[in-house]
């Protein structure tokens, strides 16, 4: 059974970013959602990165059922004993594997953003963005 296991809160209500929300689609291995949040009156770039992704998925706020929303609204959570990683574990085993190698360790990571929908990403770990002012 899948269950989602928390990890991190956002720093400020996703009702707050003052710009839309950006998803960078794995480039290297690397996916990245990013957002601005305000710190003291100043505003940060930031945002998650995911190291080592293989898939991504996102679906807006209309077609997300309760699963896609309950306990993950502005938190990233992993999704433990994920299909998705079952799933995308045999294809590569059965198709891609080296023999005697087994494949790297990934995660199911998703978070559910306000008027954005929720962001999924299979990788083998993630963490935050460093905060780089803007104008």
């Amino acid at each position: 059974m899948q269950t989602k296991r928390s990890l991190t809160v956002l720093p400020m209500p996703s009702t707050s970013f003052r710009h839309e929300v950006g998803f960078a689609a794995p480039e290297d291995g690397q996916a990245q959602i990013l957002f601005e949040v305000e710190r003291g009156g100043a505003w940060f770039a930031t945002g998650l990165q995911f190291d080592g992704a293989c898939a991504f998925s996102h679906r807006t706020e209309s077609r997300c059922t309760e699963w896609y929303v309950d306990g993950i609204y502005d938190r990233l959570v992993e999704v433990v004993n994920s299909a998705w990683v079952a799933e995308l574990n045999s294809v590569y085993v059965s198709h891609f594997a080296v023999p005697g190698r087994t494949p790297t360790q990934v995660h199911h990571y998703m978070i559910y953003l306000d008027s954005v929908g929720a962001f999924e990403v299979v990788a083998e770990s993630w963490s935050w963005l460093s905060e780089e002012p803007v104008d």
